[in-house]
């Protein structure tokens, strides 16, 4: 694998360089981002060139953030799963209600005896008797204790929160997507920085073979250059297998075929502010646990168990069956006599296992409650961390970003005064290295800030409860913003 990477950066960098190289001069704009340069969705770009040394891809996939949301809802398999999980409990319920219908079964019995039997006296007589007894029943339990009723409403509570868990998978499967997809982009965006940074390198290289040639440069100098290049080099092949390991979770997510190519849409490579930086943490904590689905599904979870708990009461009371059946026995078809039977049965548990299964049930019963009771608790604590974390979170990258744009702009200056002096003779060059090496960093700095706030940014409105695919592409209408945020 080793030797498959070497390769593959030895031959991609001069095409890649080719690209660059004939590309407009690095911008001046003051914004940081607009210092990266932009991923083009064409068929031509290096990207997809250069991953074939890693990956075969036979079919390319334009996408942007709407599309990936989209795919998530027509493809995503857990979101499948938890659909037909939603359509086992709505059976559920349905096997409750036919419950309170009445029971119709048929028989048929057909016998034949041949041999001695005894009649009064002691007498025996050898016999042959054919014996043929159909019968039809039916039963309907008219009162069943509240067992019935309440299996039926432990049923249609479980079916909520299975409708619940569906939408808390679909919005858990958005918030993955758009993280991943966000990540793909910042897997491409650091390829650019390396290329760009590549671009310089080599400028140095020249600049030192030609003043090494003109006698007033050093062999160290230029080792040194050809040094930081080679390194450059394997920071690319670092750089296409990070989109390729990107690429691949996405398609997963996605449930689409590993050989395709995905086209990502530059204008997806902004800051995407979803929810008001400068928002109450106490409200937004307010308003997540008010609409978090994994509370709503928690509480419907805890009041089946409940119903569960007078189930198993239920069985101390008596439960009242109307039995009826029609039948008929005789020797054949054309002597058989007809039989009539109705009653009422009343079935009550007295003493099962000497009266102490129903009460050990119970006290299990009341366990399991007292568990998912701490469960609920332990939810709100962690929903409440998700939130205060995705906000600092926010927070702190909108300020890492703005401190990478400054660092941007002062390492791009640090590195133009370093190449400037080095090139007119009065710099060194180790000067002009780390000068590269900090414009570097601070685009590096910049694009994973980039991720981190849209990442933060996704997970606190998923910790809101209002993931969709409205809210990760235009944000969520929030009312609670005030300017008394810690």
């Amino acid at each position: 694998m080793v030797g498959v990477l070497a390769f593959f950066a030895l031959w991609s960098f001069p095409m890649a360089c080719a690209q660059t190289e004939t590309g407009a001069d690095e911008p001046a704009a003051a914004a940081g981002q607009a210092d990266i340069p932009p991923i083009v969705p064409n068929a031509d770009t290096p990207e997809i060139i250069e991953l074939r040394g890693l990956v075969n891809k036979t079919n390319q996939y334009p996408i942007d953030l709407e599309s990936v949301l989209k795919l998530v809802e027509e493809q995503n398999l857990p979101l499948q799963q938890s659909k037909v999980d939603t359509d086992i409990s709505q059976a559920r319920v349905r096997q409750r209600q036919a419950a309170f219908l009445p029971s119709i079964d048929g028989t048929f019995n057909q016998s034949r005896f041949e041999g001695g039997t005894q009649v009064f006296g002691g007498e025996t007589f050898t016999v042959v008797r054919t014996t043929v007894n159909p019968q039809i029943g039916a039963s309907w339990t008219l009162y069943p204790g509240g067992r019935t009723i309440y299996e039926l409403l432990a049923a249609k509570r479980r079916k909520a929160a299975s409708d619940i868990q569906m939408k808390e998978t679909y919005q858990q499967q958005l918030s993955r997507a758009a993280e991943e997809y966000y990540q793909l982009l910042a897997a491409q965006r650091q390829k650019n920085v390396v290329l760009s940074s590549m671009r310089q390198v080599e400028e140095q290289v020249k600049l030192n073979e030609a003043k090494l040639k003109a006698g007033n440069g050093t062999k160290l100098d230029l080792m040194r250059a050809k040094a930081s290049l080679a390194q450059q080099k394997r920071q690319l092949t670092e750089a296409e297998t990070g989109i390729v390991q990107a690429e691949q979770r996405l398609l997963n997510r996605l449930n689409l075929e590993p050989n395709i190519h995905l086209i990502t849409n530059a204008l997806d490579e902004a800051q995407n502010q979803l929810i008001p930086l400068d928002s109450s943490l106490d409200k937004l904590t307010a308003e997540a646990l008010e609409n978090h689905p994994a509370l709503k599904r928690f509480q419907e979870e805890l009041v089946a168990l409940g119903i569960d708990y007078k189930v198993i009461r239920s069985d101390f009371f008596p439960a009242l069956t109307l039995r009826a059946n029609v039948s008929g026995t005789g020797p054949n078809w054309n002597a058989i006599e007809r039989g009539n039977f109705r009653g009422l049965s009343l079935n009550v548990n007295l003493l099962e296992n000497m009266g102490l299964a129903i009460p050990f049930r119970l006290r299990e019963k009341r366990g399991e409650i007292e568990r998912k009771m701490l469960e609920g608790r332990q939810l709100v604590r962690d929903i409440e961390s998700q939130v205060t974390t995705a906000f600092l979170n926010s927070r702190n990258y909108a300020a890492a970003i703005e401190a990478a744009e400054e660092e941007i702009q002062a390492s791009r200056e640090a590195y133009r005064l370093a190449f400037g002096r080095y090139k007119a003779g009065y710099g060194i060059n180790l000067d002009v290295l780390d000068a590269e090496v900090a414009l570097t960093t601070a685009r590096t700095n910049l694009a994973q800030a980039m991720y981190n706030f849209n990442q933060a940014q996704i997970q606190l409105v998923e910790a809101l409860g209002k993931t969709s695919p409205a809210s990760l592409l235009s944000g969520v209408p929030i009312n609670v913003s005030t300017h008394a945020a810690p």
